[in-house]
């Protein structure tokens, strides 16, 4: 494993799976609501295809290219100095993988 700004980083697929899965709260929106018949909601969820929320599965991949794109330098002996260099996407970038705990600090 190699450091970023002296720490090291890497993406939780198991977390990034989680965050685009539909709920069955998800599942209730869509439909409009909780019908008296949960038949509907059934065959949503014995859909053998994982239901995943496109939106957040775009944002997140966009995020994530964002993040492996990019060809900035970083000398880690500036430690936090040298991240101040980076431009605004990776930086958004970085921050959201972070705050929805997509990126991972070991």
């Amino acid at each position: 494993m190699f450091e970023i700004g002296g720490n090291i980083y890497y993406f939780d697929l198991d977390k990034m799976s989680e965050f685009v899965r539909f709920t069955p709260n998800d599942v209730d929106n869509v439909l409009g609501g909780t019908s008296e018949d949960d038949t509907e909601k059934e065959e949503f969820f014995n859909d053998p295809t994982q239901m995943i929320d496109i939106t957040k599965w775009e944002m997140i991949k966009a995020l994530v290219e964002t993040l492996l794109n990019d060809n900035a330098i970083v000398d880690d002996k500036l430690g936090n100095k040298g991240l101040e260099s980076l431009t605004i996407p990776i930086k958004l970038s970085f921050n959201t993988l972070i705050k929805y705990k997509i990126l991972k600090n070991d």
